[in-house]
């Protein structure tokens, strides 16, 4: 079984790799362009960049559960997280 972040959609859901580095600059922050492609690339977010998406969402009134954003590889096959469990 493989675990990993669906990042393409969270680079979506906060409106694509422009609008994401836009918001870190509001809020006093750095991102590279590189960077938010490398976690797309990795399928992987380092936990100080997942605490500030959710605190840059927080700070925007911006609705972002890191839980929705999960994969699980069962045998090939990744699917999102069961309901019941996220």
């Amino acid at each position: 079984m493989e675990i990993s972040f669906n990042t393409r959609e969270i680079v979506k859901h906060f409106g694509g790799v422009a609008a994401l580095i836009r918001l870190y600059e509001k809020h006093g922050l750095q991102i590279s362009r590189s960077a938010i492609n490398n976690w797309v690339k990795r399928k992987a977010i380092h936990g100080k960049q997942i605490a500030i998406l959710i605190f840059l969402a927080k700070e925007e009134n911006f609705r972002f559960h890191i839980e929705g954003f999960i994969n699980v590889d069962l045998q090939g096959d990744t699917s999102p997280l069961p309901e019941e469990n996220v």
